[in-house]
């Protein structure tokens, strides 16, 4: 059982430049009658280190954007956009009670978000089904880290778990709507490269 998803992985995994390779080990491992665990497991490491040579660029642009670009982007937007435009005296709250902070945070947030899975799904419209989950969990990691780090460095309160509340929805709505936004923002950015695409192929 474990063996057989190993090879389903391997074959997923595997470069279309090695698809020849990928059906021959298939066939060896049909023909395997003991040790096929062990020959799963050497085929997917082998079809792994192609995946990484071929996306290791990809796979880390996307860890690195929401945990390094991100604060130069929020940084960016909150002194050239949001607070030339805040009353005098009001604090610049990343999160506050008025409507212009509120707003201020929607937007940068959201915009951000945008941006960076529409140009992840231009760049690899072959891979959506992988970034679009990896996105979420990595994107959802930077803003609850991000949370935790502004309630417990800059407020000093006890550093706890809380969903994302957006416009006041239950829990776990937020984390749905979150990826739902990823979702669209790069299947939007898939199609773009394939639109483009077909038009340098006429």
């Amino acid at each position: 059982m474990i063996a057989d998803l190993l090879m389903k992985l391997t074959y997923a995994l595997t470069p279309k430049d090695q698809a020849l390779w990928s059906e021959a080990m298939r066939g060896e491992y049909a023909a395997e009658s003991r040790g096929r665990l062990g020959w799963a497991a050497g085929c997917l490491m082998v079809a792994s280190g192609w995946r990484l040579k071929a996306d290791g660029l990809w796979l880390a642009i996307i860890f690195a954007v929401p945990f390094f670009g991100f604060d130069i982007w929020s940084h960016w937007w909150w002194q050239n956009v949001i607070l030339p435009v805040i009353p005098s005296g009001s604090k610049p709250v990343i999160i506050g009670p008025d409507d212009i902070n509120r707003m201020a945070f929607f937007f940068q947030s959201g915009l951000k978000y945008m941006l960076y899975a529409l140009a992840i799904g231009m760049w690899r419209p072959r891979l959506l089904r992988v970034a679009v989950p990896l996105m979420t969990m990595i994107c959802l990691a930077q803003v609850y880290w991000a949370l935790a780090h502004y309630n417990w460095v800059i407020e000093g309160q006890p550093v706890t778990f809380v969903y994302l509340h957006w416009m006041n929805l239950p829990p776990v709505i937020g984390e749905l709507a979150f990826m739902m936004l990823l979702a669209v923002s790069a299947g939007g950015g898939a199609l773009i490269r394939r639109a483009a695409d077909r038009k340098q192929a006429k």
